[in-house]
């Protein structure tokens, strides 16, 4: 498959998920989609830490620095801020014209949440069950007004909830490889669940910063 064919799957999906190891790879094919929805109407980015590198955006953008002025951010620090904010996503999509969200690992503040939550049983329920409520709000904006990206950070060991999410929210799901990286029957980076998604799955190979092919 080859970068018309993931345009094309981009633009039919409702809800994207970018899945691969943190890091620069990520980072940059996450700024890439985003500095693409640029040159035709308003994003939302919500994020939960100091993630968007804006010299690097802007070089996307081919120093077009008007586009940045498309881009309305919102940090959500904590995990309780972040969901009051996709509670009322829908709203402020409408507010500032939108028609793309791009959110930056919301499992981050999850991990933080359950760290404070440890030795609470119902503290980790309560952890869970605001996860996927979480999702349903993406889920639901992305299935009547707009298009949605998440990456998603490392749930190792957290497999009931990874495999919940990746099972039932996304239309295409992104695994995203760093060139030279071998090919292995089982990733440790790949929740089992994907083999039990219904999403559309696309493997994106990125070689260097500037280059990057699909299969």
């Amino acid at each position: 498959m080859g970068t018309v064919e993931l345009d094309e799957a981009l633009r039919d999906a409702g809800m994207t998920v970018l899945l691969g190891r943190p890091g620069k790879s990520r980072d940059e094919a996450f700024l890439r989609m985003l500095g693409s929805t640029l040159s035709d109407e308003q994003s939302l980015v919500l994020h939960s830490k100091p993630f968007v590198r804006a010299e690097r955006l802007l070089q996307l953008l081919s120093n077009r620095e008007e586009f940045l002025s498309r881009v309305v951010f919102h940090h959500v620090s904590t995990f309780e801020s972040q969901e009051d904010a996709l509670r009322r996503l829908d709203i402020d999509l409408t507010k500032i014209g939108s028609k793309s969200v791009f959110f930056d690992c919301p499992t981050d503040n999850y991990l933080v949440s359950l760290a404070l939550a440890v030795n609470s049983a119902q503290g980790l329920k309560d952890a869970n069950t605001s996860l996927i409520r979480q999702f349903a709000y993406l889920k639901e904006v992305s299935a009547k007004s707009a298009r949605v990206f998440v990456t998603m950070g490392d749930l190792s060991g957290i497999n009931t909830v990874e495999e919940y999410l990746l099972r039932h929210w996304p239309d295409l799901i992104i695994k995203l490889k760093t060139g030279g990286e071998k090919t292995v029957e089982t990733d440790p980076y790949e929740p089992a669940s994907l083999s039990q998604s219904n999403a559309k799955m696309i493997t994106l190979v990125e070689p260097n910063a500037d280059d990057r092919r699909v299969s």
